[in-house]
């Protein structure tokens, strides 16, 4: 089939210079009552951001053997908490303008709060023990981490703006406490095991296209935490999830685990959700006390699954699981089948919720390269980002263009039609590579669900502009 590739400009977008970062040797930077407020004024202005400027061009005056002067009044630069001032404060000032969020501080505030906005990104302290098994302490607030492997031996961990290359060649180890905060692992290798222990509520881990050459092994923390093996991550030995307060969620998407799966729920309400994976031994599911639920479709173990859990008040929901043996207790509640790609998004909130209906075509990828996802109906039309609804009512209701260098995901695309739209015949889709930016090989996966179940799928790696990947079809109803 032939077709005409449309010109695509990227958005311009605001771009911070990088000027040195100060670390700051003594003193209190930032603000108690507002982080943003930075000349301590009451309020959030433009004047806040101008602050950072000017006090990183008298640090950098005072670098080169200028007099900087000492400071007339008390200000605040260091609006994130992480303990040294850079751009990144600046605009984070900026951002919060941008948001039009509240900007007076409130003598009524909570004593406790200080008029702080919840969900601003806080670092308290990094400390990392170096060597052949790094080990990392980390404590914090709704920061999102993103760890890399850019070449054989390094990570790097990409946090506030800021990265850091740590050489690795055996284990990692990660303590980590806090509230908030996400930790993205994106085509990065540990040679041995990945050991990650969390104190603290509502954080989560994610493993994309990631190999783990021993075991991974998590331990939660006070409760609403969630762990993501996603598409492409391979496990050489035993994955080990323990759960401890509750509300936790579990979820395994295309992954394959070299050994076993042990997962332990604690005190209820935890979910585990898996979706095409695979476990080259057993697989042992201890369900917890009250109200857990297991979700397992198109899963393949080579020895034992044994599911084990309270009777009367945990669920399970299962289709298609493929095993030597399977052991299960009888449960009385019957659950349903989840969606493991809208729990994905929802618990890394990968972008907007997406269309859903008698057909859904979606694509997820990380990584600052411009993918683009191409649907062709029955009748022929082709779906795309220069045609974004078809005759037959089909519709590109999520577009990313990601700006190079900076937005690295992960970012999603779809194609769907409503409930009681679609048509009845044979749908394809394939990926197209609009733009690779810094030229890096991009992994992605995408799939086709009819009536709400995946049908098709694929996965793989794009090194090149204009490269497609293969084509996936789907069929619906009888074709006419």
């Amino acid at each position: 089939m032939s077709r005409q590739r449309l010109k695509r400009s990227r958005p311009r977008k605001l771009n911070v210079e990088q000027l040195c970062s100060r670390r700051l040797l003594a003193g209190d930077m930032t603000n108690p009552a507002d982080p943003y407020d930075t000349n301590n004024d009451k309020s959030v202005t433009a004047g806040d951001a101008l602050v950072v400027i000017n006090y990183l061009d008298r640090q950098n005056g005072a670098a080169a053997g200028e007099n900087a002067g000492p400071s007339t009044s008390k200000i605040y630069p260091d609006t994130n908490g992480d303990l040294s001032v850079s751009a990144l404060d600046a605009l984070m000032v900026i951002n919060r303008l941008v948001e039009g969020e509240d900007t007076t501080n409130n003598d009524e505030a909570d004593d406790y709060g200080g008029g702080s906005t919840r969900g601003e990104p806080v670092i308290r302290s990094l400390d990392i023990d170096t060597g052949n098994s790094p080990q990392i302490e980390f404590s914090g607030d709704n920061v999102y981490v993103r760890v890399t492997s850019p070449t054989h031996g390094i990570l790097r961990f990409n946090f506030g703006g800021q990265s850091e290359d740590i050489s690795i060649g055996y284990d990692l180890i990660i303590r980590a406490s806090g509230h908030g905060n996400r930790l993205e692992f994106d085509g990065a290798y540990i040679p041995d095991d990945l050991i990650i222990r969390v104190t603290g509520d509502d954080n989560a881990v994610a493993l994309f296209d990631t190999h783990v050459g021993d075991d991974f092994i998590y331990q939660g923390g006070d409760g609403r935490d969630g762990v993501v093996l996603g598409w492409g991550t391979y496990i050489d030995d035993n994955v080990q999830v323990y759960g401890r307060e509750g509300n936790d969620t579990f979820l395994i998407q295309h992954a394959q685990i070299g050994n076993d799966l042990f997962y332990y729920a604690n005190d209820g309400h935890d979910l585990l959700a898996i979706d095409g994976v695979t476990v080259h031994d057993d697989a042992i599911i201890r369900l917890g006390d009250d109200n857990d639920e297991l979700s397992a479709w198109d899963v393949t173990v080579h020895d034992v699954v044994n599911v084990e859990g309270d009777r009367d008040f945990d669920s399970i929901a299962v289709d298609n699981i493929m095993a030597r043996r399977i052991h299960e207790d009888e449960f009385e509640t019957e659950g349903n089948l989840r969606n493991v790609s809208q729990l994905i998004d929802q618990l890394f909130g990968f972008g907007p919720v997406l269309g859903t209906g008698d057909v859904q075509v979606t694509l997820r990828w990380s990584g600052d390269a411009d993918l683009d996802l191409h649907v062709i109906d029955p009748f022929g039309e082709e779906i795309d980002f220069g045609n974004e609804t078809s005759n037959s009512g089909g519709t590109l209701d999520v577009d990313i263009v990601p700006e190079c260098g900076l937005e690295f995901g992960p970012h999603v695309e779809n194609v769907f039609w409503a409930t009681g739209t679609a048509p009845n015949g044979t749908f394809q889709a394939f990926v197209d590579t609009f733009d690779l930016c810094d030229d890096s090989p991009v992994s992605y996966q995408f799939e086709i669900r009819v009536d709400g179940v995946v049908v098709a799928s694929d996965s793989g790696t794009l090194t090149s502009d204009g490269q497609d990947s293969p084509t996936i079809m789907a069929t619906r109803g009888v074709s006419s």
